[in-house]
């Protein structure tokens, strides 16, 4: 998992935000500091419409949004840590304190599904 990590990737987000505002930073922040996005728009529409399709919450304040998606070059990480807790629509009920974003093109599917078991 660290491999897929820098400290570009981390981000510390002592601002109140909400769902969308997080995912679109974390994009952002995952776009502009690795290179493996070909498409950030793309991606995060992918993102946005796994979010839809039902919660990526795992509890006690942890979600893991992620999508595939051909306009990846490489699986992409980012984790972000909140100040103030924010609603994800967790099993649990509790808000989100740490969010970590995954996306894997996909022809990387076996290494995508192993990193999303671990985590």
């Amino acid at each position: 998992m660290i491999n897929y990590l820098n400290s570009k990737l981390i981000l510390f987000e002592d601002n109140k935000t909400d769902k969308l505002q997080i995912i679109k930073k974390m994009v952002d922040v995952m776009y502009e500091n690795s290179n493996k996005i070909k498409d950030k728009d793309k991606f995060l529409e992918n993102i946005l419409k796994r979010e839809e399709a039902g919660t990526t919450g795992i509890g006690k304040q942890i979600v893991v949004p992620h999508a595939r998606c051909e306009e990846l070059e490489d699986i992409v990480m980012s984790v972000a840590l909140l100040k103030t807790p924010i609603d994800f629509n967790t099993p649990d009920g509790e808000p989100a304190k740490v969010i970590i974003m995954v996306g894997a093109p996909t022809t990387k599917n076996t290494e995508y599904l192993k990193l999303e078991k671990k985590l």
